[in-house]
């Protein structure tokens, strides 16, 4: 009897019964200043679903330093803006899929040379333009 509940126990444990260990999703959002020199994205949010999508997608928002970390199943997944960023005077956005195995950590580098850029329209420029700014709201 007391097998019996253990078992029951731990085939109740999110994963247990499909042998698939949570994985992390290590992203880092940053663009190159004027200089060149790398800069962070803080405060973008992105929306992260499984694909194909079987339920709302998870919006996270990067840190002060352009990283966010998630826990995730294993499976593929659609990682996306939910709005451009501006930076220097274009506007950036993401969309890319990231494939995260079980048990292992999988990282996504969004960068200029992954993005959709294009112009920022004229409502949305910001003053200067040399920090990256996510609309917060």
């Amino acid at each position: 009897m007391r097998h019996a509940w253990l078992l029951a126990a731990l085939l109740a444990l999110p994963g247990a019964s499909s042998g698939q260990a949570p994985s992390v999703l290590h992203i880092t959002v940053t663009l190159l200043d004027a200089a060149q020199a790398p800069t962070p994205v803080p405060r973008h949010t992105l929306l992260v679903s499984d694909n194909p999508a079987t339920s709302e997608p998870r919006r996270i928002q990067t840190r002060a330093d352009g990283s966010v970390a998630i826990t995730v199943k294993p499976g593929f997944y659609t990682v996306e803006s939910d709005r451009p960023v501006t930076f220097l005077g274009k506007a950036y956005q993401w969309t890319q899929m990231v494939d995260v195995v079980s048990g292992r950590d999988a990282t996504l580098q969004l960068t200029a040379a992954n993005a959709e850029v294009g112009p920022v329209p004229a409502a949305s420029s910001p003053a200067g333009g040399a920090a990256p700014e996510s609309d917060p709201s």
